[in-house]
């Protein structure tokens, strides 16, 4: 697949990839911190209220 681009069209893809990868890791870590949020949330609030 590689063969047939140019070098800077691969350059391109690896630039994008990279930023990808960054961007999906950032969001993973944010909904990380949000689900334990909600947990805590959830643990520290009355049941009586989760009907």
């Amino acid at each position: 697949m590689y063969r047939f681009m140019k070098i800077s069209e691969i350059g391109r893809v690896k630039r994008a990839w990279k930023i990808f990868v960054e961007v999906s890791g950032v969001l993973a870590v944010l909904g990380f911190f949000l689900a334990t949020l909600i947990f805590l949330i959830y643990l520290n609030t009355p049941k009586n209220l989760w009907i």
